[in-house]
């Protein structure tokens, strides 16, 4: 039986969760993460261990610390919280979100050129428009 493990470091930052690093020890990866939580740049940290049985082309994917600054969440966990059979479902839950802030900015870009073009239209229009009465 062919089996491997991981465990993904991965950091709140900007809203979303980052992979920081990958390790093959679990206690090297539990002292990066509470490490990384001591910083200011990251509000939270989680470990996740990544087992891929390479016979049966199985993944499972378990979260074995999960912390967040703040006191809002703040858990230890040990036992399995996530499971995929499929290994071909792990990269799909690493797909990351739209970022909210930054459609936030592409529709002010739009409406603000938007506006733009459109007084520059009503301008020739009216400037068209006083030439013709003239």
């Amino acid at each position: 039986m062919s089996r491997s493990i991981s465990y993904e470091l991965l950091s709140f930052r900007d809203g979303s969760w980052i992979i920081e690093s990958i390790y093959e020890n679990r206690d090297v990866a539990l002292q990066e993460a509470r490490r990384l939580l001591e910083g200011r740049h990251q509000k939270g940290v989680k470990v996740i261990e990544e087992t891929y049985d390479a016979d049966t082309d199985n993944t499972t994917v378990r979260i074995v610390f999960s912390r967040q600054k703040g006191g809002e969440k703040s858990r230890h966990r040990s036992r399995e919280e996530k499971s995929r059979t499929a290994s071909k479902a792990a990269p799909a839950a690493r797909r990351k979100q739209g970022d909210p802030e930054f459609m936030k900015y592409i529709l002010i870009l739009v409406f603000s050129i938007g506006g733009i073009l459109f007084g520059a239209i009503a301008l020739v229009f009216w400037y068209l428009q006083a030439l013709g009465s003239a």
